[in-house]
């Protein structure tokens, strides 16, 4: 459940700039970015950090069949498509920075990849990046039954990390579909929400730390297991829901709750989604503190499961023609104060219903386990039956609760105009289906399909996230944006989010910055150096003899020559001259330089040079040479009458012609 996101650094993904989401999910591949192509080398290096059962390769010297990287190369979905040649299994933190920081030199691009039940293609190459999986990172590392907070390596399974703790009395803050292949760090990479977001809220607060693996190959340990922290930045949150895109998340340290003594649900049938507000807004105050899960499922996602499972959930009779349910769920310490509460709820469901305009059309309260499971089924079925129905595009989004039904009648409504939906024998889409988690405003809209085709793509997208726009929803509340998103991006966020926080570029420098920062820097310069120019010019004017002896000569010029008041000693001429030198010196550098940088911004040391040598020459040319010729004659001549015995060689125009030369050369 990592992500297949374009970065600004030179080895995650980065080769994903592409041109749209139908290449990739039709089976082709998108556009490869400008990154290295992997070598026999590169392999043989690997296996100097890896054993030799952590690399499968289709390049020797392993020469695995590329059938067997065919699980890694595809998603779980069959959307998809990588060619990769190379799936590293590191089993410590240790050997994924050894890996990072050779691709890193190496300007390799890498996919990390959880238990791969990512929905919009994140853990999977666009290309043939070498793809990291986590699945040997599988080891806890500790637990506190005292404070519930336990340090889990990325690749541990959800549903293992459950069982886990179930001795100890205690849970994991989130619950999936797929918690029996998912993996932590994927969970977290994707700040996956899940069923009880309600009760437990998000991994933004559940998650205490992480163990990071940035680009190049540091390991950023912010692994703690203090619930309290507030000594500057909260660096970890920036890593939850990142999608692995800012660095590989190795370890992770959550907050568990107690695991409750009881849970209670009860189904209710809706005559229509008018009715859904009301009922959420009775079902939490009535409830309260036990109601740790509140989810809804339209009348074809009920019949589908139904259909799939071939067993009814509910009395036909009873709910007659609805058009949709929930199901809510209590956690609680005792299982007879949870039924009461529930019981009590049906009831004023009931009561609050009139003749002509009811509430609810039924309800079912569980009165065993079985039940429970059962009832839930009915919600936790969709995705299965919608899977094995055909194929699904899903979208994920955040949009008001009160328009869950709405912008899900739209998209139908959508379908049926374009000749895809219930228009005939010939339409391609048989199901097109609304749930989610109403207690967080999480809508999932699944199209079943009989294939994947441009055809139904182009009908709905960008149809679906411009419709999530309208509303100022998010076109990805759980699922993350991966290959599937990640050009969509703008209609959850403007401009100035995408460039300034979500993908932070340097800000360009501007000619008249550089000109400040150097004319700035030249004047202190000016004045910091002044007695050694001093000393240096009279020197050079001295004309009774050659100085053999620089440093007693230096110190018999400065003790004989008035450098008193020192701005009087061609100041105004040494001043603007070196701030106009250091000026041009500034900008000409800056300019080379980005004429010189490669596509990410860089320049090497060769590059670096010539734009250094550029910039002594543009420097000499509209600086040096005027200002040091001007300023050697009024540093040379005594002013002051107290030192009348020095002896000053004449000058005239041709010993200033002179001293272009040099000073052009310098």
């Amino acid at each position: 459940m990592y992500a297949a996101r374009h970065l600004r650094i030179p080895n995650f993904r980065y080769a994903l700039a592409r041109q749209g989401s139908q290449a990739v999910r039709f089976m082709a591949t998108a556009p490869r970015g400008d990154y290295a192509t992997l070598t026999e080398e590169d392999i043989k290096h690997f296996a100097g950090i890896l054993a030799p059962t952590s690399i499968l390769s289709s390049l020797p010297p392993f020469n695995h069949p590329q059938s067997e990287l065919n699980t890694y190369n595809v998603d779980w979905l069959g959307k998809y498509h990588g060619r990769s040649k190379l799936v590293l299994k590191p089993k410590t933190t240790a050997e994924v920075s050894a890996v990072l920081k050779h691709c890193y030199n190496r300007k390799l691009a890498i996919v990390p990849q959880g238990g791969n039940t990512g929905l919009v293609g994140s853990g999977v190459p666009a290309n043939d990046e070498v793809i990291l999986n986590l699945a040997n990172m599988a080891n806890v590392r500790s637990f506190d039954p005292m404070t519930g907070i336990i340090v889990a390596e990325a690749g541990c399974i959800l549903e293992n990390l459950s069982n886990y703790l179930a001795p100890h009395s205690h849970i994991i803050p989130l619950d999936l579909g797929a918690k029996g292949s998912c993996q932590i760090g994927g969970n977290v990479s994707t700040n996956a929400g899940g069923l009880r977001v309600l009760r437990y809220g998000s991994l933004h607060g559940s998650v205490l730390g992480l163990e990071v693996v940035l680009p190049n190959g540091e390991i950023l340990d912010q692994l703690s297991t203090m619930r309290k922290d507030n000594t500057g930045y909260d660096l970890k949150q920036l890593f939850i829901g990142a999608e692995g895109t800012l660095g590989i998340v190795t370890a992770v340290s959550i907050h568990c709750p107690p695991a409750p003594r009881a849970q209670q649900n009860l189904v209710l049938a809706l005559p229509s989604y008018n009715q859904l507000p009301e009922v959420f807004k009775l079902a939490k105050t009535h409830l309260s503190e036990v109601l740790s899960a509140f989810e809804l499922f339209d009348r074809e996602s009920y019949e589908l499961v139904c259909h799939h499972t071939g067993r009814r959930g509910l009395d036909e009779n009873e709910i007659g023609d609805s058009e949709c349910f929930v199901l809510i769920e209590t956690s609680g310490g005792r299982a007879e104060h949870d039924e009461e509460k529930l019981a009590s709820l049906l009831e004023i469901l009931y009561d609050a219903s009139s003749s002509s305009s009811p509430l609810i059309n039924s309800g079912v309260l569980s009165q065993s386990a079985d039940q429970f499971f059962s009832l839930w089924s009915l919600r936790e079925g969709v995705p299965e039956a919608a899977g094995k129905t055909g194929k699904v595009y899903k979208y994920d989004i955040s949009v008001p609760v009160r328009e869950f039904m709405n912008v899900t009648n739209i998209v139908r409504n959508r379908l049926q105009e374009k000749g895809l939906y219930r228009s005939g024998p010939d339409s391609r889409v048989s199901h097109v289906m609304g749930y989610g988690h109403v207690g967080d405003g999480n809508l999932h809209i699944n199209v079943v399909a009989d294939a994947y085709t441009p055809e139904i793509e182009a009908a709905l997208e960008p149809f679906v996230f411009e419709l999530v726009q309208s509303h100022k929803g998010s076109i990805s509340a759980e699922h993350g944006l991966g290959l599937q998103k990640t050009q969509h991006l703008h209609y959850s966020k403007g401009q100035t989010s995408i460039a300034g926080t979500i993908m932070p570029t340097k800000q360009e420098t501007k000619p008249w910055q550089s000109l400040a920062a150097g004319t700035f820097a030249g004047a202190v310069e000016a004045f910091v150096t002044y007695p050694t120019e001093f000393v240096k010019t009279r020197s050079q004017f001295d004309g009774n003899k050659v100085h053999t002896q620089p440093f007693t000569s230096a110190l018999k010029v400065g003790s004989s020559s008035d450098m008193s008041p020192l701005p009087s000693k061609g100041g105004t001429y040494r001043d603007l001259g070196n701030a106009a030198k250091a000026g041009v010196r500034f900008v000409s550098y800056d300019r080379f330089k980005r004429a010189l940088a490669d596509g990410d911004g860089k320049v090497s040391a060769p590059r670096s040079l010539v734009a250094g040598l550029g910039a002594g020459m543009m420097e000499a040319v509209f600086a040096v040479t005027p200002s040091e010729t001007i300023k050697f004659e009024p540093l040379s001549i005594p002013f002051h009458p107290a030192h009348p015995d020095i002896p000053i060689a004449e000058q005239n125009s041709s010993t200033i012609q002179s001293s272009l030369s040099p000073d052009f050369a310098a």
